[in-house]
Parts: structure tokens; sequence; C-alpha cells
């Protein structure tokens, strides 16, 4: 059974679905089905326990035949402890996507209105409630995202996100694409 070589790590509503789904169509490459597995980031809070190890791996067995295995999940780049749990179960590249900060915000409440993980009725709201949040205060009682997404205006502060990774990586193993990048070619 192989582990994942490659790890698709970006801030949520920046692309990375999409490039996880074009990758998976390439015969020599596998992403699992499942995408969004957040076996690292030991620091994220979710409603639902973590998937074991074991239970991770299993989503790469019969991988043997091809040249490159894949993982996609947005809860990595927020993470404090992602970089260095990916580095330690397996030191490859990375890559990152971003979006604009206040694109991806908008997006990013939207998606998560229409998914019942955030109660606010508007943004404006959604961000004055972001202290209490970070407290336990006012959480959905649905929220299949970290909880960490509801935190707006941190989601949004790449820059020591990417030093993480560029610090535990390296430049040269990390891959930055910005989304209007990837969404013009």
């Amino acid at each position: 059974m192989r582990k994942p070589d490659f790890f698709i790590v970006g801030a949520p509503k920046c692309g990375t679905t999409t490039l996880n789904e074009y990758l998976k169509q390439h015969p020599e490459i596998f992403t699992p089905e499942r995408k969004e597995l957040h076996f690292f980031g030991s620091d994220l809070h979710f409603k639902t326990s973590r998937i074991t190890e074991e239970k991770y791996l299993a989503y790469f067995s019969n991988t043997n035949q091809v040249k490159r295995v894949g993982e996609a999940s947005i809860g990595y780049l927020y993470s404090k402890n992602a970089a260095n749990e990916i580095r330690q179960f397996c030191p490859y590249a990375s890559i990152i996507m971003l979006r604009n900060p206040i694109d991806m915000i908008y997006s990013l409440f939207s998606q998560l209105r229409y998914h019942n993980e955030e109660e606010s009725e508007d943004l404006d709201a959604a961000l004055d409630k972001e202290e209490a949040r970070k407290r336990g205060l006012y959480l959905p009682k649905v929220m299949g995202a970290p909880v960490e997404c509801l935190f707006y205006r941190e989601m949004a502060k790449y820059t020591d996100q990417i030093k993480r990774y560029f610090d535990v990586f390296g430049r040269k193993n990390v891959h930055i694409i910005i989304f209007d990048d990837f969404q013009q070619n």
C-alpha cells in the first residue's frame, strides 16, 4: 500500500476540488473519491472524530499502477500543525491554491450558508461572531467542515499559512497556483 506523495493544500473556495478532479482524470495519478480526508491538522476541530491512520491509508489501496498518489484537504493550509505532520508522514511536495481573500471569504460564507453550516443571515453578522466562535459560542448545530472555517478573517490570512509550508518543505517543493490564473488557463 502506498502513501500519498503529493497534497493539494489550499484555502477554502480556491479551486482545490477542481484541481483534484482534473488530476483524478490523469491515468498515472490517483486521488481518492472522497476529498477532505483531514487526516492531518491535529489542531483543527471537527464535530466528528478523525479517521485512523489505518482507515486513511485504506483510501490509497490498489494504487500500485500509478506514478503519483495524492489527496486534497482545505484545512491543511490553515492548520498550524499539518505541514509538520505531513512532512513526518511523507516528505514530498505540496500544492497550494489561493484566491483573492475577499472573494474567498464571500464564497466560503455562501457555501456554508447553503449547507446550513452557517446560521448567520449575512456575512457582517458572521464576522461579528468570530471572536465568540473562537470561544465555542454561536457554533452551528451541523458542521462538516472544520469549525475554523467559521473564522473567515483568519482563513484569509495566507502569509503565515504559506510561510509554514515554505519553512517545512522549502520553496522548491511548494507550488502556488493563484485561483484567477488557474481559472483563466
